[in-house]
């Protein structure tokens, strides 16, 4: 959870940006989706986004989020991952809400995790920029 905090935090303090909210959507259309576009596989968006911005603090979160599933440094937080086909190739175990539209879930932000970072509000901040 702290690397997506420190993550979100990142993000919002550079909205709103035009190379950012390019940079967002390329590694979103990039990321392997899940459940209907509303998720992306983290490990992938984070290493996506990486790419894919000019921004370095956005860069060293994107690696931080990817360092803290691999486990390096701390245990990861997968239990378990399998994969099913070569589409799924890039699932590294864990996805994040980010869905493909303006409004996300009125719900989403009564998750505990949504309660404990800020990327319901970085979410909001981003899908309210690009709509």
């Amino acid at each position: 959870m702290t690397a997506v905090d420190v993550l979100a935090r990142v993000l919002i303090r550079h909205l709103p940006s035009v190379g950012l909210a390019t940079a967002l959507y390329t590694a979103w259309r990039q990321s392997l989706r899940v459940f209907d576009n509303f998720y992306v596989d983290l490990h992938d968006f984070a290493s996506n986004l990486a790419e894919a911005t000019e921004q370095r603090d956005v860069r060293g979160a994107c690696v931080d989020v990817q360092h803290a599933i691999e486990g390096k440094g701390a245990e990861s937080p997968i239990i378990a991952e399998g994969h099913a086909g070569p589409g799924m190739k890039p699932a590294r175990g864990l996805s994040i809400y980010f869905p493909p539209f303006r409004d996300p879930s009125a719900f989403y932000r009564e998750l505990d995790f949504a309660r404990r970072t800020r990327w319901a509000e970085f979410l909001e901040a981003y899908l309210q920029e690009a709509g």
